[in-house]
């Protein structure tokens, strides 16, 4: 499988989601979704998972959703855990992705086979105008 980002839950928890400072989407921007099994807990978790929140702060990056234990709905699923990352535009994920401190932390964690995954990114829908309250989406407004 591909070298992808992955990271715990307790990490999720402390990652830069709503930072000031964090871009705001460009055209809705990217998720990163990472699917995954991680071989060596421990190992992961010290070597690489601590890791990753400075470097999402760096680069725009924000956890939405974390799981060891995703439910599924329909299939067998080949992973046992779920990342998904929303990043400002794909740009800014690509650069974090190519950086040379997670470059060394894909280089760690493959070289230690600390886990196997697949990462995709997936273009986020623009945002649209919430509605007005009271009103429901899609609405029209009285002439």
């Amino acid at each position: 499988m591909k070298p992808v980002l992955f990271a715990a839950a307790s990490l999720a928890l402390t990652g830069c989601a709503g930072l000031p400072d964090t871009p705001a989407p460009e055209q809705g921007g990217v998720y990163m979704i990472v699917l995954g099994k991680v071989l060596d807990r421990p190992a992961f978790m010290a070597g690489y998972a601590a890791r990753l929140p400075p470097l999402y702060e760096r680069y725009g990056g924000q956890y939405v959703a974390v799981s060891g234990n995703p439910g599924v709905l329909e299939g067998a699923p080949g992973f046992e855990s779920v990342v998904i990352a929303r990043w400002p535009s794909e740009a800014a994920a690509r650069a974090f992705w190519t950086s040379p401190e997670y470059v060394d932390l894909i280089r760690a964690r493959t070289d230690n086979n600390w886990g196997e995954f697949t990462v995709v990114l997936v273009p986020a829908l623009p945002a649209q105008a919430a509605p007005a309250p009271g009103r429901k989406a899609g609405a029209r407004k009285p002439e």
